[in-house]
């Protein structure tokens, strides 16, 4: 699995 573009997602996903 990828941790790091998971990790870039939840950030993204996180601000909304």
């Amino acid at each position: 699995m990828n941790q790091i573009g998971s990790e870039k997602k939840v950030r993204r996903t996180s601000r909304e």
